[in-house]
């Protein structure tokens, strides 16, 4: 399994991400769009399981802060697409945190 998409789960926790992240390593895509019940947790285990991920939508995923992307960032060097888009906790910083060929 190498892409998944989970775009408006809205009941998904971090729990069911770090279940999935564990059992499925080899995951390069995922979409947790919209996914309201996403944290940083979450997305520290999906990182640090999932090394290969190359492109990522947590697209409304509110409760996302910096520490996430620097997760992802740190985490995952072959990222190329990124969206966070009306994440509303994260701050200008989190861009910078990613690679310069990282589309946003």
């Amino acid at each position: 399994l190498t892409s998944v998409n989970f775009g408006d789960c809205k009941l998904l926790t971090d729990k069911g991400v770090t279940e999935l992240a564990s059992h499925c390593p080899g995951l390069t895509s995922v979409d947790f769009g919209d996914c309201n019940l996403l944290t940083d947790k979450g997305v520290t285990e999906l990182a640090s399981h999932c090394p290969g991920l190359t492109s990522v939508n947590f697209g409304g995923c509110n409760l996302l802060t910096d520490k996430g992307v620097t997760e992802l960032a740190s985490h995952c060097p072959g990222l190329t697409y990124v969206n966070f888009g009306s994440c509303t906790e994260l701050t200008t910083r989190a861009k910078r945190i990613l690679p310069a060929n990282v589309l946003c």
